[in-house]
């Protein structure tokens, strides 16, 4: 069991790495999401709970929607103001002709964005929302009145850029922030500073002064919070592992982990054990030794070598001293082996060394 493990153990690092990176992800994506900004119910600093409860404190009806039905079924026009602040919300694809209708007779839309809530809407009307250099907020002409409004505390990172004709509250250096668009008899409010209604920044400035020019008090008010199918799935799942900081160090460990099992399972050829892991046999050694002195052309020397190299065997393993019946007798086989050779022809040398290589193979091997 153990050698297989050794075996595939770079395999079972990257397993164990993946099963690792799917459970702090599960673990990441049920643990509690932070609210969008202004959400109705959100409570940190970009939350919109301030608002809510600050319209209901005025004597506004304040109801939220987060369903895919008609917002605009129930609103009469008028008195009721249709509010879409969440980040990512939009009215319901089968609802905007409808609020476009209700907003014709009279009725009030007000949209905060910063380029990605209401964007359907805002295409119907001809409205276009880009990025822009984040700048502070200010009034730009008196139309914000009831009551008035001179200042205001918030920055804007988007602007209005084209539309149909619209009429400017408020700007930053790069362009229209808070704009207002007639609709038929009624009107759409749009605020690239959704900040500005923050519970941070609620109560600053006249930022509430603000939200009585756009919601009147005494009437409905609904807060808008629908997202379509692939936002919601967005949102639920959280950007954790693209985005955050561990998330990046998991996908980061990981690819680094699968570049390593890579780079380790290339090979280019059989394996070499190294030679302090191995035994190499004697003959291999002289083979290799007589290759290098026959093509040196050293026919005397080498057979010397070989002739050196079974005399220190034969004292290696006290042959030429033993009194044993088996000692005389090897002694006597290698007695002709140590003449003088140099009559003998190629082929007859190369018989007598290998019969020396295995008489000394076998010298290792017997007991004397």
């Amino acid at each position: 069991m153990m050698a297989i493990i050794r075996l595939y153990s770079a395999w079972l690092w990257l397993a164990l790495a993946m099963l690792a990176i799917g459970v702090v992800d599960t673990v990441a994506q049920r643990g509690p999401q932070p609210a969008p900004a202004l959400s109705a119910n959100g409570t940190a600093g970009n939350g919109a709970l301030a608002l809510y409860l600050w319209l209901e404190h005025i004597g506004n009806r304040v109801d939220v929607s987060s369903s895919d039905s008609n917002p605009c079924a129930a609103l009469r026009p008028g008195p009721d103001v249709l509010l879409v602040l969440r980040d990512g919300a939009d009215i319901p694809a089968g609802a905007q002709a409808s609020c476009l209708s209700w907003a014709r007779r009279g009725g009030r839309i007000v949209v905060a964005t910063t380029g990605s809530t209401a964007v359907p809407l805002l295409d119907s009307l001809g409205i276009r929302v880009v990025p822009a250099p984040v700048g502070n907020v200010s009034i730009v002409q008196p139309v914000l009145l009831s009551p008035p409004v001179t200042e205001l505390s918030g920055q804007a990172g988007a602007v209005v850029s084209t539309g149909p004709p619209f009429v400017t509250a408020a700007a930053t250096g790069s362009g229209a922030a808070i704009v207002r668009v007639p609709v038929g008899s009624g009107d759409l409010w749009l605020l690239t500073a959704p900040e500005l209604l923050s519970n941070q920044n609620l109560n600053q400035a006249d930022n509430a002064a603000l939200v009585l020019n756009l919601v009147p008090p005494g009437g409905r008010v609904l807060l808008e919070q629908y997202a379509g199918p692939s936002a919601a799935a967005g949102s639920a799942r959280g950007d954790w592992l693209g985005a955050g900081v561990w998330g990046l160090a998991v996908i980061f460990v990981f690819f680094l982990l699968l570049a390593y099992r890579g780079l380790t399972g290339i090979r280019l050829g059989p394996a070499v054990r190294p030679l302090a892991e191995t035994h190499r046999p004697a003959s291999e050694f002289v083979f290799s030794m007589a290759g290098t002195l026959a093509d040196a052309r050293k026919r005397v020397d080498l057979f010397r070598q070989y002739q050196s190299w079974l005399r220190r065997s034969l004292r290696e393993r006290h042959v030429d001293s033993s009194p044993t019946e088996a000692g005389r007798l090897l002694m006597a086989e290698a007695s002709p082996m140590l003449t003088d050779t140099e009559r003998l022809s190629d082929a007859e040398l190369l018989k007598r060394v290998q019969a020396m290589v295995r008489f000394a193979e076998r010298l290792e091997r017997t007991r004397v």
